[in-house]
């Protein structure tokens, strides 16, 4: 299938997997360098969207491919965020109270730290999907392959 479609077409069609992942050099290079915790929020979405908004009638292959890569990046920011939504939720329940973070002692700060440990790993494990997942598109994208991401809501057809 890849003779069919046109070089340019498929280099385009990878961008709209690989942009997504723009936020890791971005976090990296921000934490590293300024040791701050730098993230765009939403920059999965924006830089696929631009790509495939700028390209997507010039090469169908382009199309194809940009929906596949946001409706991946749409779900799963939804799925993150309904995350942060029930841990925050959650964290009463366990005796965590965020306005006492400040003044907390010891235990306290302990508890905060571990309940944070583990609302992390998901959110760590989710990351790495992604990029796994992403990698693996471009790859396809480029061979002439359609790649199907799981557990993604078809909200472009």
């Amino acid at each position: 299938m890849s003779h069919h479609i046109e070089h340019q077409a498929r280099l385009w069609a990878m961008l709209c997997h690989l942009a997504a992942l723009i936020w890791l050099p971005i976090y990296l290079i921000s934490a590293i360098f300024f040791h701050i915790a730098g993230y765009i929020p939403f920059i999965n979405i924006l830089l696929p969207l631009f790509i495939w908004k700028s390209q997507k009638n010039q090469y169908s292959w382009v199309d194809i491919n940009g929906k596949e890569s946001l409706n991946f990046q749409i779900s799963l920011t939804i799925y993150v965020l309904i995350y942060i939504i029930i841990v925050i939720l959650l964290a009463p329940s366990c005796g965590i109270n965020f306005s006492q973070i400040p003044a907390a002692n010891s235990v306290a700060r302990w508890k905060l730290n571990y309940y944070l440990g583990l609302v992390l790993i998901p959110i760590g494990v989710t990351f790495l999907h992604q990029i796994i997942c992403c990698i693996a598109a471009a790859i396809q994208a480029y061979r002439g392959k359609i790649y199907r991401y799981s557990s993604t809501i078809r909200f472009l057809q």
